[in-house]
């Protein structure tokens, strides 16, 4: 009987993990090796798991307004590089250095974003190199293994 439930256990913790691993999302989607940088009016900012995202309306190359999503990170990294979920608000003025989609659709990942009162954030994805998003953060870098 105790192997029976050790064995249900096992296949239940085994389900919980696969559904955390299925649940994130890559960046994968991005050209990291490239940088964009956007000026435009905020027009939502949404706080939240799995990511945070800033909806940006800018000038395109034909001078037609065009809609960002941008991705900006989890929540608990962007809180450990210094921003909060009152960092944009709707109509606020901001410039910002993505990583563009590699598809050309316009969205990407924010390296920096630059606020009206001259404040710059920096994000994970500022340092393209990072083989984990907690690698830009000294504390929490990863030790090399032999």
């Amino acid at each position: 009987m105790r192997r029976w439930i050790r064995s249900v256990a096992g296949v239940i913790a085994l389900a919980l993990i696969s559904g955390l691993a299925s649940a994130h999302h890559s960046t994968a989607m991005y050209d990291l090796a490239r940088s964009v940088k956007l000026e435009g009016v905020v027009k939502s900012f949404q706080w939240g798991n799995p990511h945070n995202y800033v909806q940006l309306i800018a000038t395109g190359d034909a001078g037609a307004q065009v809609e960002w999503s941008l991705e900006c990170g989890t929540p608990v990294t962007a809180t450990l590089m210094g921003w909060s979920k009152d960092s944009f608000k709707p109509g606020d003025r901001v410039s910002v250095v993505i990583a563009p989609s590699k598809d050309g659709s316009p969205n990407g990942t924010v390296k920096t974003a630059t606020l009206a009162n001259g404040t710059t954030l920096s994000s994970v994805a500022a340092d393209a190199k990072a083989a984990s998003p907690f690698d830009s953060i000294p504390s929490l870098k990863r030790v090399p293994t032999k």
